[in-house]
């Protein structure tokens, strides 16, 4: 094994593919990076068992092989030097790393029990995407699952790829949030998928900057894979087992109808909320009381070891009065997830369901349910 290659080049692939690795006293070798000369590339291998991921790196190769190498050496090594042509070599159980003024002698790892990492199959149906915006949507949902040992489809979030758009959804049974991305082409069947958490925050991390992203839509595992830009040729591919279990039928969750409709800007209401959040303590419980006639919504929260916060906003107001307690921690992130300036707050009465959603459009939805007071 021989090769030479941009020293910037390999970094970007090794920040890219450390996602991928695990400390195991079990298996050492989910430690190591698995390299091999493909063609004109270095191929770089990495896997924990739940993802995995390959990525190609443009090189000269002189003699063709394939090596294991523990990640923290030879990814501490290659980011302490600067950008220059370095040149890989493999002699016997040894892996010479040479610059303009530098040597460095890694020690290789067995290859043999690294673990394969499944491809995808060209065979299979596929959807083109533009990388920043799957991953901009995808980022409006990823934080809403929570870890579930008897509810593991709780834990992931649902991918539902439909003929004409894409569905993103994720839930805790407290709330629910469900973004929809439109798509030019369409497929000729329906696919859903729940991934791993861990695996929707892996997807954005890498994929955000892509001008175009693939799905190979298979029901045993999620591909993912970017391309290089001057050449339709893979730059990284990630693979993520899938989460069993049956998805809660959210659209059922959604409520239709409702019983009162607040019009706020959200930099005001996201405001109010941080400012009452200050009294919560551990409940995180603020109260509201919609005054359609006077066009106020009044905000408040009392604690007994810490004082109470009152205030109000004056905003539009559809539909009939009403009083009624969210946890102010899931308003936020409800707020900060809509990302627009003007909203609306729906409310079907003072137990059931509210709505947070975009002024001016569907495609993003945040159901969360109140606080019962006694």
């Amino acid at each position: 094994m021989l090769l030479s290659l941009l020293t910037n080049n390999l970094k970007e692939g090794i920040k890219i593919i450390e996602k991928g690795l695990t400390k195991s006293p079990i298996l050492p070798v989910l430690e190591n990076i698995f390299l091999k000369t493909e063609d004109s590339f270095l191929v770089l291998k990495t896997t924990n068992l739940e993802i995995g991921l390959i990525h190609w790196i443009l090189s000269k190769n002189e003699e063709m092989g394939e090596i294991c190498l523990p990640s923290n050496i030879f990814g501490n090594l290659i980011d302490s030097i600067k950008d220059e042509i370095i040149t890989l070599k493999k002699e016997k159980n040894n892996f010479l790393i040479k610059g303009k003024n530098f040597e460095a002698k890694i020690i290789t790892q067995e290859t043999k029990d690294f673990p394969i990492i499944p491809l995808p199959k060209k065979t299979e149906e596929t959807l083109e995407i533009k990388g920043s915006l799957f991953c901009n949507a995808l980022s409006q949902v990823v934080q809403i699952p929570s870890y579930s040992s008897t509810r593991p489809e709780l834990s992931g979030v649902l991918l539902n790829f439909q003929k004409d758009k894409i569905e993103i959804v994720g839930t805790d049974s407290f709330r629910l949030a469900k973004k929809t991305i439109l798509k030019e082409n369409r497929l000729l069947n329906d696919y859903q998928f729940i991934i791993p958490q861990k695996t929707a925050r892996e997807i954005i991390n890498i994929f955000s900057k892509e001008e175009k992203i693939v799905f190979y839509l298979s029901n045993e595992n999620l591909f993912v894979e970017s391309f290089f830009q001057e050449m339709n040729h893979p730059k990284t591919l990630l693979v993520s087992r899938l989460i069993e279990g049956e998805f809660p039928d959210y659209k059922d969750i959604i409520p239709q109808k409702f019983q009162t409709r607040i019009f706020l800007k959200s930099e005001e209401f996201l405001s109010q909320i941080k400012s009452a959040n200050i009294f919560t303590g551990r409940e995180n419980e603020i109260s509201f009381n919609i005054k359609g006639k006077e066009k106020k919504m009044e905000i408040s929260t009392k604690n007994d070891k810490l004082g109470e916060y009152k205030s109000f906003i004056n905003c539009q107001i559809e539909g009939s009065d009403l009083k009624i307690t969210f946890n102010s921690k899931f308003l936020i992130d409800g707020i900060l997830n809509i990302n627009q300036p003007d909203l609306v707050f729906q409310l079907t009465n003072d137990e059931g369901p509210a709505v947070l959603k975009p002024k001016e459009s569907d495609d993003y939805l945040y159901i969360l349910m109140p606080v019962k007071t006694f």
